[in-house]
């Protein structure tokens, strides 16, 4: 994995893999220590009540996905 490889978001992943939103988070969150959340709980004017994260996945870990859980029917291994 390398910061310079291609980052994909969530809804890109959606478009690509024809799954819903909820699906395809479910597959990434699996493998949250390789995916970067960016995004902040506060505001200039204090908590936000519901904070936006946005995660980016790298393209290494969208090919893994893809090929050990889609591709095998959820196997992986």
């Amino acid at each position: 994995m390398s910061a310079l490889e291609k980052h994909y978001r969530i809804n890109e992943l959606v478009a690509l893999w024809g799954l819903s939103r909820r699906s395809v988070t479910r597959l990434v969150d699996a493998y949250t220590e390789q995916v970067a959340k960016v995004g902040r709980d506060r505001s200039r004017f204090g908590p936000i009540k519901r904070p936006r994260v946005v995660r980016l996945v790298p393209e290494s870990l969208v090919n893994r996905i893809y090929h050990e859980r889609l591709m095998r029917g959820g196997r992986s291994g």
